[in-house]
């Protein structure tokens, strides 16, 4: 029920970002771990799950498979495209 409250109570200790759950906390911890296995062939840039190196690799192959249905703007990520979906409600 907290995270449609708007409280975000877990934050963390090195960076400070605020938190709905500690299940989002944990796996936010994970980003700052020094072991980064999953590494980009193109720019060696680490990534601690396989998911983030496959989202980032979208960036160096310029494609954009997450496209608006309603103008047909295209983005890297499903984030990308809800963050940009926002801007639809005021039409």
């Amino acid at each position: 029920m907290m995270r449609h409250s708007g409280q975000k109570p877990f934050s963390c200790s090195l960076c400070h970002k605020m938190f709905v759950c500690r299940a989002d906390l944990n796996r936010h911890h994970r980003r700052h771990s020094v072991s980064k296995p999953h590494c980009c062939d193109i720019c060696g840039k680490g990534f601690i799950q396989k998911s983030d190196l496959t989202i980032h690799l979208l960036q160096h192959s310029g494609e954009k498979p997450f496209k608006c249905d309603l103008c047909s703007k295209a983005y890297t990520s499903r984030s990308a495209l809800t963050k940009h979906r926002i801007l639809h409600v005021d039409m």
